[in-house]
């Protein structure tokens, strides 16, 4: 429907992987990373279901190399053959460099995201001779009468933290070691979106500016603000004009799939609504034990919200219990569940006296108490 807004946030279960897909109106559907279940590439999959065809979607975008974001992209652009790819500037930085070294003529140090970046500039180019676009900081990305789309980040010192580090590296002998030093999550992409009169935030990965040794000790910020690097939230939070018009978020799909390293307290305290907020997230089970969020900082982000939703738990939640209705101001509800190997949130917005829907599928859920009792993730 033209004048519905829609945020649907998409997760495998038990595993790890996030896209997100926004509806702005009938003509303007925006792909956001991509993930897998199994063979299923999630945001097609998505589309397929609810009959909207791929020539709707206009943009495609990736807010940073990771492999949890990636997966399916290259099929996703195929597919979707009138979309235009947006890229961060930076992309991951270990990534990033590898495509710079390639297009230098000199072989890149093999990985997993190379292939996808080869195979979504190899399908650009085979299917209408597309090429990428890069985001810019602070770019009004898409705008109609009803609606503004920001972007937030890469910041300008990022990118010149980024070139300075490739200064370092030998581009004929490239250290492995040297490139694994470098950080990704901190040149993610973010967006901002205003529908009507409702502000929601797109969290992407990006994480506070906090020193590496210091990234997961949130602790550090609340009880002062510590002079910030210029980047991520500390950056965007200072000087980004989304943050600047002083209109407060009412959704937000949680940055760093609710990560500490993604906490800023002047973000909550001052940038979202203080009664009302509605949050969605994504688990991450990382091979190397990382696993996220954990349970204190599950318990920390749900107390702030009205409404708090996962599409999944880190193989902390096995057994689907019959659906509870969520009832609250704004009718916020969680309405049938289907058995699935993914979690879908759909969030629904049409106007003030309707407010938002959500609805949840699959392995997604309400993180209510029953869920806590059950979510095993330790703290860092």
């Amino acid at each position: 429907m033209s004048d519905e807004f829609e945020i649907t946030t998409l997760g495998p279960g038990e595993s790890s992987g996030e896209s997100v897909v926004v509806h702005l109106d009938d003509d303007e559907w925006i792909i956001i990373d991509s993930c897998m279940a199994g063979d299923k590439i999630l945001p097609l999959e998505y589309l397929h279901d609810i009959e909207v065809g791929y020539n709707k979607v206009s943009k495609v975008i990736c807010t940073h190399w990771h492999t949890d974001h990636i997966k399916g992209l290259p099929e996703i652009l195929r597919q979707c053959k009138n979309a235009q790819f947006y890229m961060a500037p930076v992309g991951d930085f270990r990534g990033y460099l590898d495509v710079v070294l390639k297009l230098a003529g000199i072989d890149p140090l093999g990985s997993f995201v190379w292939t996808i970046l080869d195979n979504c500039l190899e399908t650009l180019e085979e299917v209408n001779h597309r090429s990428p676009k890069f985001i810019s900081h602070n770019e009004r990305f898409a705008h109609a009468t009803d609606y503004d789309l920001y972007t937030i980040g890469p910041s300008d010192e990022l990118i010149k933290r980024f070139h300075n580090s490739l200064l370092m590296i030998d581009p004929a002998k490239p250290s492995k070691e040297a490139i694994k030093k470098m950080e990704g999550n901190l040149c993610s992409v973010a967006f901002s979106i205003r529908f009507k009169d409702q502000k929601v935030l797109l969290g992407g990965d990006m994480e506070v500016g906090r020193k590496i040794a210091d990234k997961y000790n949130y602790h550090l910020c609340e009880t002062q603000c510590p002079e910030h690097e210029e980047c991520g939230w500390c950056e965007a939070i200072a000087d980004g004009n989304i943050f600047s018009d002083e209109k407060p978020y009412h959704f937000v799909n949680m940055p760093h799939h609710s990560s500490s390293s993604a906490y800023c307290p002047k973000m909550w305290n001052e940038g979202m609504i203080k009664e009302g907020l509605l949050a969605t997230t994504t688990a991450f089970k990382c091979g190397l034990g990382e696993d996220l969020p954990t349970h204190e900082m599950l318990e920390l982000y749900r107390q702030r919200c009205r409404g708090f939703f996962t599409t999944n738990g880190v193989n902390a939640v096995k057994d689907l219990k019959d659906v509870k209705d969520f009832e609250g101001a704004d009718g916020v509800e969680v309405i049938d569940e289907i058995i699935e190997d993914e979690g879908i949130i759909i969030s629904r917005w049409r106007n003030a006296e309707e407010g938002w829907k959500i609805t949840c599928y699959g392995t997604a859920k309400l993180v209510d108490d029953d869920f806590m009792k059950t979510y095993h993730v330790a703290s860092n």
